[in-house]
């Protein structure tokens, strides 16, 4: 697995020295990501951020395919299937 650029650690191969290194990133990283998590159960608007972001990531995948495949699929659903 490629390590990201930026992110100047690869998880699957740390040893103890850089991980206690990097372990003050790791609490940030996993406080941030607790917030946002507990800030979308908490305030409903939260949720709308995730939506776009979905809604963004599912009609990219859809127009990523091969228009046939989609047609295809589109077709079938129509038929009832």
């Amino acid at each position: 697995m490629r390590t990201p650029p930026g992110i100047g650690f690869n998880p699957g191969r740390m040893d103890t020295w850089r991980m206690l290194v990097h372990l003050p990133s790791f609490i940030k990283l996993y406080t941030r990501l607790w917030i946002d998590a507990l800030s979308d159960f908490l305030i409903p608007l939260g949720w709308v951020d995730d939506a776009a972001v979905l809604t963004a990531a599912l009609w990219t995948f859809v127009k990523l395919c091969p228009r046939r495949v989609v047609q295809e699929h589109v077709e079938i659903i129509d038929e009832g299937g």
